[in-house]
């Protein structure tokens, strides 16, 4: 590697968890269907890596970090993950819905700047087409919590997006 001014990346994973019940097959979105081992040599790990409980979702926004790929915002939107390189402004989002409010908080890992919260009341993407999303509120990322009214935004499912300065996590919820 040296010889040739190489930088190799190496994430060795499993595909996926196992069934809560069963300990065999998934399917679903359990803790233990979503958690698996996960080794890689990274020199320039960030605190999330090192200090939580990365998972295979976040595989694919690692990389992309890596190779300085531009993920479209349509799709970043989409992902679950948190790179695990660079800078991360938030983590694991928590948001409920209660009656015409959403009650949102999140960890930080860096203090800095706002928090965009964006709202989308429908899941085009699935069939190729474009989620519309409102910016909802801005708010300081040290607040660490907001109640969002969302009475003027009336549904059974939201997609929402908390946009840190330097990433973007995502919750869904529905009344369903």
């Amino acid at each position: 590697m040296k010889n040739y001014k190489e930088d190799w990346a190496i994430i060795i994973t499993t595909d996926h968890g196992r069934d809560p019940i069963a300990g065999a097959d998934h399917g679903n979105q359990t803790p233990r269907e979503r958690t698996t081992w996960i080794i890689a040599n990274g020199k320039e790990m960030n605190g999330y890596f090192k200090d939580f409980q990365p998972a295979i979702v976040d595989i694919y926004p690692t990389i992309a970090k890596l190779f300085g790929l531009n993920i479209p915002v349509e799709s970043e939107r989409e992902l679950d993950g948190v790179p695990w390189t660079g800078q991360v402004s938030l983590i694991k989002p928590n948001v409920q819905l209660l009656n015409a409010s959403l009650h949102i908080n999140w960890t930080i890992l860096d203090p800095s700047g706002d928090v965009k919260i964006w709202l989308s009341t429908s899941n085009l993407f699935q069939n190729g087409m474009k989620d519309n999303y409102d910016l909802i509120e801005v708010v300081p990322i040290n607040n660490n919590a907001i109640v969002v009214d969302i009475a003027r935004y009336p549904s059974n499912f939201y997609k929402i997006i908390l946009e840190g300065q330097y990433n973007t996590i995502n919750r869904w919820v529905s009344r369903l």
